[in-house]
């Protein structure tokens, strides 16, 4: 569905035409508006490229592979009762947060640079 047309924006619209003079009360086609507009494939295009920026946790890549940012996550987990009661076992999903304070800011990314390697 078109972005537009999801967060009610815009809806889809049906143009009656009437072009048979013998016939002027019948309609002989219809005009209907666009599924999407240039604003639609703008707001995909600027999706697709924020989505392109993130790790795959779904933080921004910047931040969760900075190697200054290493300590300043936590993880909690949470049981979630109807995935639990659907799976028959206990499900649980972990929710991570960054916990390093806005005051203390993180320098600038450099892949290569300021990233960790693994072990």
């Amino acid at each position: 569905m078109a972005p537009t047309l999801y967060c009610g924006i815009r809806f889809l619209t049906t143009t009656l035409l009437y072009d048979d003079p013998d016939h002027v009360d019948r309609v002989t086609s219809t005009i209907g508006s666009p599924a999407f507009t240039p604003d639609d494939h703008a707001l995909l295009e600027g999706l697709e490229s924020y989505e392109a920026t993130l790790c795959r946790c779904s933080f921004p890549r910047d931040l969760a592979w900075h190697s200054d940012m290493d300590g300043w996550f936590e993880a909690d987990e949470y049981v979630c009762h109807a995935c639990t009661a659907q799976a028959g076992r206990q499900v649980a999903y972990t929710v991570v947060r960054n916990t390093r304070p806005t005051t203390d800011p993180v320098p600038a990314f450099v892949l290569g640079v300021t990233t960790t390697r693994p072990d």
